[in-house]
């Protein structure tokens, strides 16, 4: 199938935003990031975890089979199984080579770009997962007696490992637990944006990354239709797509300060 081809099956497709059937494809026709490439979005299933549902199905063949080793498991169970991983992780002591990409400047970034999140890991003495949690501001809270109580390390990993929804916030964790850059786009712009602790340096210790779509209580899986009709859902540094989201971050991050 040639591009002009695959172009003209997304023209027949519905605006992922006006999707509620799960799993289904939409087009992603918003300006500027979306005019230049092929980008479809597969919705997800609604409910609490479709942060969690997007990521699952943009990562794994078995989310979309529902088979995993050859044996049958639901979408539900491997989200849960998913969040179960980021709560048992939160003790995990960070990766060192991960903390020195985190905290010191690379070939790619000036040093400025580099974050608070490597102000949290300097100044704390340990330096576990939970550490990162919202740049070390869950951290804080936790010390914090004019607060409600549900910041300590055993309070998030007990909400890591519940139903209640889980947002973009978590979004470091994830990719220091995996290796995968996330990059969220709101529906209302088609503009990327970061999440708390994350910025573009942190991105150059991903081995890939994902994109999903987000409107009000919701995310959906982005992906790109290729040359020959498959649609790939995780993509390499390299990418152009991802060139220019990293791209973009930076300037927004220089504009900002």
């Amino acid at each position: 199938m040639s591009v002009g081809e695959s172009r003209l099956v997304k023209d027949h497709l519905k605006d992922i935003r006006n999707i509620s059937d799960e799993g289904e494809v939409g087009s992603l026709d918003i300006d500027p990031f979306f005019k230049d490439f092929n980008v479809v979005g597969f919705h997800t299933r609604g409910g609490n975890n479709s942060y969690l549902h997007a990521i699952n199905q943009a990562l794994y063949g078995f989310y979309r089979t529902q088979v995993k080793d050859g044996v049958l498991i639901s979408r539900d169970q491997i989200v849960s199984d998913f969040r179960l991983m980021l709560a048992k992780s939160l003790t995990d002591q960070i990766d060192m080579t991960v903390k020195l990409e985190l905290s010191m400047p690379s070939a790619k970034y000036e040093e400025e770009t580099a974050g608070d999140i490597s102000k949290v890991l300097q100044n704390q003495k340990t330096s576990i997962k939970y550490d990162i949690l919202d740049d070390g501001n869950i951290r804080n809270l936790s010390k914090d007696e004019s607060k409600d109580q549900n910041f300590s390390l055993d309070d998030q990993r007990k909400f890591l490992n519940g139903k209640d929804p889980i947002m973009h916030e978590y979004n470091p964790l994830i990719t220091v637990n995996l290796g995968v850059g996330i990059f969220i786009f709101d529906a209302s712009d088609g503009f990327p944006m970061l999440s708390p602790g994350q910025t573009p340096l942190m991105m150059d210790s991903c081995t890939s990354f994902i994109c999903l779509l987000y409107r009000p209580g919701h995310y959906d899986t982005m992906g790109i239709v290729q040359s020959d009709g498959r649609i790939i859902t995780q993509f390499q540094y390299n990418d152009d797509f991802i060139k220019k989201i990293i791209f973009y971050l930076r300037n927004w991050m220089d504009i900002k300060k």
